[in-house]
């Protein structure tokens, strides 16, 4: 008589531990791969409207002045959704980035798109001082480096950018 080996409960409740810890795991790489991505797309798309609001510098020999930070992307979200589009800060743009730029979206960040401050004061951030200037303001996901700008704001779920435009 051939007796039939078979898997114990045991073996087979340790095997589906093992699937179930390495799938938990590429879910964590994985989202945190998009996260990166996203914040990489971020930190291009800065580096782009600098260089659009460089050019326009170049152009008028000033920023545009502004009362209030103004949308420049696409849309502004969270708490950034009171800042509205600035006519001026727009036109003065669009000859070098026709069609505004949108801000990856995540469900992380309570601020979501760019803003334009050209009548800030200056004050003191995670990063130092910040002189008065006109910049742009970006928010990352986590506790990222900000690229050429430099750290406002920095906390284990966000990261508040500014680059400031005399940077260029």
């Amino acid at each position: 008589m051939s007796r039939r080996r078979a898997f114990t409960l045991i073996e087979l409740l340790v095997v589906i531990s093992i699937i179930g810890l390495l799938s938990t795991v590429a879910v964590i790489a994985s989202n945190s791969a998009r996260s990166q991505s996203r914040n990489t797309k971020r930190i291009a798309d800065v580096r782009q409207l600098a260089q659009a609001f460089y050019l326009g510098y170049n152009a008028t020999g000033s920023y545009p002045a502004t009362a209030t930070p103004s949308c420049i992307s696409a849309t502004c979200t969270g708490a950034w959704s009171t800042f509205t589009a600035n006519g001026t800060v727009d036109s003065f743009i669009s000859p070098y980035i026709p069609t505004k730029i949108t801000d990856p979206t995540d469900s992380v960040r309570p601020y979501g798109g760019y803003v334009y401050n050209g009548s800030w004061s200056g004050g003191t951030g995670f990063d130092g001082y910040f002189p008065p200037d006109a910049h742009i303001g970006y928010d990352l996901e986590g506790a990222a480096g900000c690229g050429s700008g430099r750290i406002w704001l920095q906390s284990a779920v966000r990261t508040e950018c500014i680059l400031p435009l005399n940077q260029l």
